[in-house]
């Protein structure tokens, strides 16, 4: 047998929640006062100042000190080691013995669980709802209702995983519901908030100091003076007059303030979530999230660990790319299905065992159908229905299958591009008679542009005229079809009716009526036939008499934009190719004007919804002196 070789890896980084994190790095907890971030030298109580997000304001950490005293650590006994632990905040571990690693630099926090589970989870249940901003106004005034009511109302695609309904006030989530809802949540505070179509300059009411909510609102509050008291006591210039002005801070209840804050921070979110991103949208995304947790500290909110370090986020965006390339959904969904093997709970390998051999069981399915499909003319009836039969096992319940989340949206997106199969026909299907349908002239009209080059084509009708007749009395009509990896369906048919709503063309929204497949025979037999796949869709329609919105100078950013209520277009034909992505769709009132309100589930760039407003203006800030230091490579 030939000589083993030596195999040479690098760690690039190791990307996780942060209790994971430090753990991992030998570092104290992400609650420790002095060592909260392992980037800067913000405490744990500076959370409450404005300065502990401002990144002129923070004083970076050497990561070779922590490499230093970790060395130091190794070898030392238990009482020196606490010691290390406790006045430089690093135990060993056995990273800091591969070369170049330094832990702040290459311990980026993953977005999933920093921007979804983290902030959005707290900007939902903890800033606004138990800050009391969905406090009953009157008796027929109920902000919560509202939001509640207007979650359930929204139509969603059907390969969106499981709206955000029920998450405003308790609920885990998982993380795709937490992304979903930032996408509808400037929507969904105005619907909630609105008083004669603006956001009301006003403080919502106070709820009963019996309730439960006024009782954990004056928790937070207290709590909240203590670490801000805490901090102000750390500053040699403070005086006993600072100390009594903290004791009447509350935390701000303005509407307006609260809306045009979470917006600022929503935009940061979802510029961060793009699949691609230039520097410039990483620096503006940036200076977003800062504005917005230097407002909430201003403003006496509660914020968590998770707000401060996403201040430094940009760096690993710029030194690892676009989140798409290192969050961890990808390995969240594999230990959820570890997490669903039955075992017998033994320890001493048992269970570890247990795990290895379903995975390793999977993986060799996974393998199996592979092989059958690859069979291709070779593939026998059985064969097909061994892989219908392992997929639905590897599956299981077919509802849930068939809502896909964003890594399975992913990863199906980019089978589509690697296999360049950009359209893929549905299953389910009919045979109809464009004439009967009076789609006959438009789709005539459109095939004859598209196919100029390859064939004249004429009427049916038109016998005398030279050319070929083109045919159409039992044209395929797809329920559904998959373009780019991106499910959508035709409203005529049942199957269809809950993916039928789309953009084209990057953000114009239409309503898909119909899915054609269109193959036409060539007269002459030795050539290959022509096949096309297009839709009959309406396009939505917009006028000057649209109102501006609160959210209009953030419109293009967040992805959303107003139309004319359950008002289409006159029907057109258009090639499914145009077909580039999801919204969700809602309807608001308006000062008594109805509207229906797109917001896009796209994630793919900030050029897919770029128009002409704010977001488009060129950036007037730089970037902060010195941050770009804890970057160089030692």
């Amino acid at each position: 047998d030939a000589e083993p070789e030596p195999l040479h890896a690098y760690l690039n980084n190791v990307s996780s929640d942060l209790p994971a994190t430090h753990k991992l790095n030998g570092l104290r907890g992400h609650t420790s006062e002095p060592f909260m971030c392992d980037v800067c030298e913000a405490t744990f109580t500076s959370l409450t100042n404005p300065e502990c997000f401002d990144p002129d304001c923070l004083t970076l950490r050497d990561d070779w000190r922590f490499i230093k005293y970790a060395f130091l650590a190794q070898n030392a006994d238990e009482e020196d080691q606490a010691e290390i632990l406790d006045k430089r905040g690093v135990q060993w571990s056995i990273l800091d013995a591969l070369p170049d690693w330094l832990p702040g630099r290459d311990s980026p926090p993953d977005f999933m669980h920093a921007a979804y589970l983290g902030e959005t989870k707290h900007v939902i249940q903890n800033i606004l709802h138990k800050g009391g901003m969905f406090t009953q106004r009157s008796r027929h005034d109920k902000p919560l209702e509202k939001m509640e009511s207007f979650l359930r109302d929204i139509w969603w695609p059907a390969s969106v995983s499981r709206p955000p309904d029920g998450l405003i006030a308790t609920g885990a989530g998982k993380a795709d519901q937490w992304r979903n809802f930032v996408s509808v949540l400037v929507v969904g505070l105005y619907v909630a908030w609105q008083i004669n179509g603006c956001i009301p300059d006003r403080d919502a009411p106070l709820p009963r100091t019996s309730t439960k909510a006024a009782k954990a609102r004056q928790r937070v509050e207290e709590l909240l003076n203590k670490r801000r008291r805490a901090d102000v006591a750390a500053n040699p210039e403070t005086t006993a007059a600072d100390m009594e002005e903290l004791a009447q801070l509350r935390m701000s209840r303005n509407y307006q303030e609260h809306y045009e804050n979470t917006m600022e921070w929503a935009t940061a979110i979802r510029i961060y979530g793009s699949q691609s991103i230039s520097v410039q949208e990483a620096m503006r995304a940036a200076r977003c999230h800062e504005r917005a947790c230097q407002t909430w500290a201003r403003m006496f909110c509660h914020l968590v660990p998770y707000f401060h370090i996403m201040i430094h986020f940009w760096l690993w965006v710029l030194l690892l790319g676009p989140v798409y390339a290192w969050w961890t959904y990808a390995y969240e969904r594999n230990n959820g299905f570890l997490s669903r093997l039955r075992h017998n709970g033994h320890t001493g390998g048992e269970l570890e065992g247990t795990m290895m051999r379903g995975w390793t069981k999977v993986m060799l399915i996974y393998e199996l159908i592979e092989h059958l499909e690859s069979l291709g003319a070779n593939k026998t009836p059985q064969d097909s229905d061994a892989v219908d039969k392992l997929r639905a096992l590897l599956k299981g319940d077919t509802t849930a299958a068939s809502q896909r989340g964003t890594l399975l949206t992913m990863i199906a997106t980019m089978a589509a591009e690697q296999d360049m199969a950009t359209i893929q026909v549905g299953k389910q299907s009919r045979k109809v008679n464009l004439r009967e349908l009076e789609l006959y002239v438009l789709v005539f009209t459109h095939l004859r542009a598209l196919w100029e080059e390859e064939v004249i084509l004429k009427p049916d009708t038109a016998t005398l005229l030279p050319g070929e007749p083109f045919v159409a009395v039992a044209v395929q009509s797809c329920s559904t079809i998959h373009v780019c990896g991106l499910k959508f369906g035709a409203s005529t048919s049942s199957r269809g009716e809950k993916s039928c709503y789309a953009y084209i063309n990057s953000r114009q929204p239409v309503k898909i009526i119909y899915l054609l497949h269109i193959v036409h025979a060539r007269n002459n037999p030795t050539l290959p036939p022509l096949t096309s796949t297009c839709a009959v869709v309406h396009p939505f329609l917009t006028d000057d008499t649209i109102p501006e919105m609160p959210w209009s100078l953030r419109a293009s950013d967040l992805g959303i934009a107003c139309w004319r209520y359950e008002a289409l277009g006159a029907q057109t034909v258009i090639d499914a190719c145009s077909l580039t992505g999801h919204f969700a769709l809602a309807h608001v009132l308006h000062l008594n004007t109805n509207l229906w309100v797109t917001m896009s589930l796209d994630h793919v760039s900030l050029n897919c919804v770029r128009g002409i407003g704010f977001a488009d203006r060129k950036p007037s800030f730089r970037p902060p002196r010195n941050r770009i230091s804890m970057m160089t490579k030692n």
